[in-house]
């Protein structure tokens, strides 16, 4: 049985020919999420387009404490003023410019992980269907 399970980068690999052309999704049942619903979509290639990826296949994109936090991460990192820097360090730390940067891959590696896991586990259950530019 161990043989037989197709782990995540085995299925991104061997969907990888199919971005080549446009293929869409859509969700079977409405996911009752602001971002999502049972519209056809263009299926975000999650290499080029990670911020699309991600609120389309993160689990609980919109109150996720992890992605509130990277955007915390990447306003230190931006900061416009000195008050708001002040403010996000309250709730951050005060990181140097190497430990927010090394942060940030390190949260985005996190996201990108768990909205890979919930799509594999989207398509495995049939709770999505791929759609490509000839059935459209």
């Amino acid at each position: 049985m161990e043989n037989h399970k197709i782990g995540i980068h085995n299925i991104l690999l061997k969907a990888t020919p199919l971005m080549k052309t446009q293929v869409y999704f859509r969700f079977r049942e409405h996911p009752g999420y602001l971002f999502r619903d049972t519209d056809l979509l263009e299926l975000p290639d999650p290499d080029k387009d990670q911020d699309s990826f991600l609120v389309q296949f993160l689990p609980n994109y919109q109150s996720s404490q992890t992605v509130a936090y990277l955007n915390d991460l990447y306003k230190l990192r931006d900061y416009d003023s000195d008050e708001d820097r002040a403010n996000i360090i309250d709730r951050v730390g005060d990181l140097t410019s190497e430990e927010v940067e090394n942060e940030i891959d390190s949260v985005t590696q996190v996201l990108y992980f768990d909205a890979l896991r919930n799509f594999y586990d989207l398509v495995l259950n049939n709770k999505i269907e791929i759609v490509n530019e000839e059935e459209k």
